[in-house]
């Protein structure tokens, strides 16, 4: 896990958030909100969470902040509920947190064990509180996660006799409903609930009730999870280094995954550069590893891939980067595009969401 200190050259003059919804857009930094009041559609291009929003309050100042893909700059922010990102999290998978719409946001509140789902305003300048979603007296319920059109969260029993941690999902359309019970979760060698997410055909994955799979190549050797025909977790070991997924970015989906540089203890090895694009053959025989950002000075930290798949973005530490991807899922030369955005969170950089385009 990555526990990097907050980086230095906090982007002097943005906007610091304010309390009120519309603060964002009076500052020119809305979701694009039209004259009449209308959401514009752009809700595109490199979404970014903020926690500590241009140098602001980590806890009390952030957003969803849309950046143009080629320059960085700042094209749309959406405020977020107060509070509503815990900012210490170093790894929060905040790509699962949005519906593919944008249209809602899921958070926990960790004084009630309650879920909240918020939804994006008329004017396109905040989420604003939209269901709350209330446990039995015996459970507490968290880890949201927002797949298709449901709701998955976790459920922790509280009572005695009580079994686990088990994940439910509820409609978001319906969420006064009964939620499905989807799967419990096993411990893992720590003695704490397995890691768990839903994969990119919407299915739930449990990371410790999937078997591990060697696959041999030429420049290394591999070990993979997957969860039907996606590759969700990797470890690639090649001349005596070993790289590992990055948890916190989006799954790449299908038979490609990103891995990063770790040490001994599965920490982001600060001391290496780059990563690697590792792609399984149609067989899933075998396998080809593609090294990315290897002549830089930094580890990838996190990537979002293209919504076509036919190019990369990744954030070293002190840039983004754009990597484009051939047919033949090969990748070309890296091309460093803008200077990472800065945050106020133990990380010190905001954590990526998804690259977006904009519709039709």
């Amino acid at each position: 896990m990555h526990r990097m200190g907050p980086l230095p050259g906090v982007v002097a003059g943005l906007l610091v958030l304010a309390t009120g919804c519309g603060a964002l857009g009076e500052n020119g930094g809305n979701a694009g909100a039209a004259a009449d009041g209308e959401v514009a559609t752009e809700l595109s291009g490199l979404a970014l969470l903020h926690r500590g929003y241009g140098g602001g309050d980590p806890e009390q100042d952030q957003a969803l902040v849309f950046h143009d893909p080629e320059t960085g700059g700042e094209t749309a922010a959406v405020e977020l509920p107060e509070g509503a990102v815990d900012p210490m999290a170093p790894e929060l998978p905040a790509h699962s947190l949005f519906s593919a719409d944008w249209h809602y946001f899921a958070h926990a509140s960790p004084d009630s064990g309650a879920m909240e789902l918020a939804a994006l305003a008329e004017d396109g300048s905040a989420y604003e509180a939209a269901a709350t979603l209330e446990p039995p007296e015996d459970q507490t319920w968290g880890d949201p996660r927002i797949s298709g059109d449901r709701l998955w969260f976790t459920a922790e029993s509280t009572g005695e006799g009580q079994e686990g941690t088990r994940v439910l999902s509820v409609a978001l359309d319906e969420t006064e409903g009964t939620p499905n019970q989807e799967g419990a979760l096993p411990l893992d060698a720590n003695g704490q609930p397995s890691d768990w997410a839903v994969d990119p055909d919407d299915e739930l994955y449990i990371r410790e009730q999937q078997q591990t799979t060697q696959v041999g190549g030429g420049n290394g050797d591999l070990v993979v999870r997957e969860s039907g025909d996606n590759v969700m977790n990797a470890t690639l070991t090649t001349n005596g280094e070993q790289w590992q997924d990055l948890g916190a970015s989006p799954a790449w989906g299908g038979d490609s995954i990103v891995v990063g540089p770790v040490d001994a203890n599965g920490e982001v090895a600060e001391e290496r550069a780059g990563a690697h694009l590792v792609a399984l053959d149609e067989n899933r025989q075998g396998f080809e590893s593609t090294e990315l950002l290897g002549g830089g000075d930094a580890p990838v930290l996190q990537h979002a891939p293209a919504p076509n798949r036919d190019a990369l973005l990744l954030q070293s530490t002190s840039a983004w980067h754009r990597v484009d991807i051939g047919d033949d899922g090969g990748a070309g030369q890296a091309e460093e595009l803008f200077p990472s955005p800065r945050d106020t969170s133990m990380a010190g950089y905001p954590l990526v969401v998804r690259w977006s385009e904009p519709e039709g």
